[in-house]
């Protein structure tokens, strides 16, 4: 059941991917950035057919059809676990994230502050 919500959350969270690639906030990123972020959102897609395809149709399909699927299931999931490493310990990623997390913080008021 488990690996099931998993295949179903993934077309989602890919949906979120691809939307940040293209949303007006992340243009002031690289081209590398808004790639990963676009190369993340296929890869979900495919990683979560592949999935489907395997949890619901493998009695339809030959061992060796299956075992080829799985393999490149594994395949892609060691590329989107790489590029989701890449992107996190990238230091324009982090000065990025730092930098959109302090523009989420609330204004401090300013009146009757001696420090002004």
């Amino acid at each position: 059941m488990l690996i099931f919500i998993a295949y179903a959350v993934m077309p989602v969270t890919s949906l979120w991917f691809f939307f940040v690639a293209f949303r007006r906030k992340y243009r002031g990123t690289s081209q590398w950035i808004r790639s990963v972020n676009l190369i993340l959102a296929i890869i979900g897609l495919i990683w979560s057919a592949l999935g489907f395809l395997l949890l619901f149709y493998s009695s339809h399909l030959t061992s060796q059809t299956r075992s080829s699927l799985f393999q490149w299931k594994s395949h892609i999931s060691g590329i989107a676990v790489g590029l989701l490493i890449s992107l996190l310990l990238s230091s324009e990623f982090r000065q990025f994230a730092r930098r959109s997390r302090r523009s989420n913080q609330a204004l401090q008021p300013t009146a009757g502050r001696s420090d002004v």
